[in-house]
């Protein structure tokens, strides 16, 4: 099946070219001499957070533990325990191979670089065909750059200010979901998948709780009737049986959830002991906070696209258009509705931009795959006629080049 195979080398060229052009440009914003340089990072909350891997090293892992009592602040605290230690045990491991403060800040780039990596893996987890891979990956420049906010995780303002966990956890949900979309459309992937989304939860819970949404909407699409249900407009694999699509979702949520109860269940069982932010929700003025940071003046463009990229998905029953630009409007939603409480609501508007940014990639894809298919039979109907007139050979077949369908 097309579907199984790996891309033709068109498409191979096509995306790697997208993905470089994407890091490169990330890289440069970066200022590899000084991400290179053997000295102290700063910007926002990342010269505190410089301290807490070296303690990792020298003080956990040496008694083979990942989490316990650091005394340096507030006359001490659970380490660990009420977040994330994934990029911090990546800059500790790192740093027995180069200076300590270099594995610190190329740690805290991961996420970033990863994020068109990722983005593109899940096309070709959800089957999509050339150049939807690619355009997702090329999606994630803007959002990279997007200046709407800059600190509440994803783009490069927040994750240079501290929320580098957020980065890296926002790329792995991206692999985690693609796993679980080919999952249930195949069954295959159980231990990759609850791995996958286990390391997501290891790096931030709230790319975490994201990429569990978006499991969970796209298993409801799933488990649609045939008659009703999505498929995505160039060639995909059809729907499993709905015994076989459970029975994976189950299996793999399940084994992930035993993979993260080391960290999960110390963390839900003490929420008693945690102390509330005193964060306060928009829309205290009648909700024009919430209009105002939903749709900010620098991102009308990309959400008047994100918009059309909606009707598109639903005009051409897309299973992968369908569920990103639902899983974005959930996010918008539970903004709004976010309940005052230990959660700032704004900590949830970047899975808002993000899957607007993935949309228009989604749609530019799928523009530019449809001028090519309707090139081609442009071609192929003036290949007829001058077969028809004499004018061709009949013995010359029409050419039928690889890449684009």
């Amino acid at each position: 099946m097309r579907w199984l195979r790996g891309p033709s080398f068109s498409e191979a060229l096509g995306a790697f070219f997208a993905i470089a052009c994407v890091l490169l440009l990330t890289i440069w914003a970066l200022h590899p001499s000084l991400l290179l340089a053997n000295t102290v990072t700063a910007g926002g909350d990342t010269g505190a957070h410089v301290a807490l891997p070296w303690f990792l090293r020298t003080q956990l892992l040496s008694h083979g533990h990942l989490t316990g009592w650091y005394p340096g602040w507030f006359d001490g605290f659970p380490l660990y325990s009420y977040y994330f230690v994934l990029s911090d045990l990546l800059a500790a491991i790192g740093s027995y191979v180069m200076p300590y403060a270099v594995a610190f800040k190329l740690t805290t780039a991961l996420g970033s670089l990863l994020l068109p990596v990722c983005a593109y893996a899940m096309g070709r987890l959800f089957s999509l065909r050339a150049p939807l891979p690619a355009c997702l990956a090329a999606s994630t420049l803007p959002f990279l750059f997007d200046s709407s906010f800059t600190i509440l995780g994803g783009n490069l303002f927040s994750t240079l200010a501290g929320e580098y966990a957020f980065s890296l956890g926002l790329a792995l949900s991206l692999l985690a979901i693609g796993l679980f979309a080919r999952g249930l459309r195949t069954g295959r992937g159980v231990v990759a998948s609850s791995i996958a989304l286990s390391v997501t939860l290891a790096a931030h819970v709230l790319p975490w709780l994201w990429a569990l949404l978006g499991i969970a909407v796209l298993l409801a699409i799933d488990l649609l009737p045939a008659s009703v249900g999505f498929r995505d407009p160039l060639p995909a694999p059809a729907p499993a049986s709905p015994r076989t699509t459970a029975s994976f979702a189950v299996r793999a949520g399940a084994l992930s959830l035993v993979l993260s109860a080391w960290w999960l269940l110390p963390w839900v069982t003490g929420q008693s002991f945690a102390i509330s932010m005193g964060y306060v929700n928009d829309g205290t003025d009648g909700g024009a906070s919430y209009a105002s940071r939903l749709f900010p003046g620098g991102d009308h463009v990309m959400l008047a696209l994100a918009v059309v990229g909606l009707g598109v998905a639903w005009a051409t029953r897309s299973r992968f258009g369908v569920w990103l630009t639902a899983l974005a409007a959930l996010a918008a939603i539970a903004y709004v509705a976010d309940p005052q409480g230990s959660l700032w609501d704004e900590r949830l508007l970047p899975f808002w931009f993000f899957g607007g940014w993935l949309t228009c990639g989604w749609l530019f894809g799928v523009c530019a795959a449809a001028t090519v298919r309707r090139g081609r039979q442009r071609a192929r109907e003036r290949w007829i006629a001058g077969v028809h007139d004499g004018m061709v050979p009949r013995r010359l077949r029409f050419p039928s080049p690889m890449g684009w369908p």
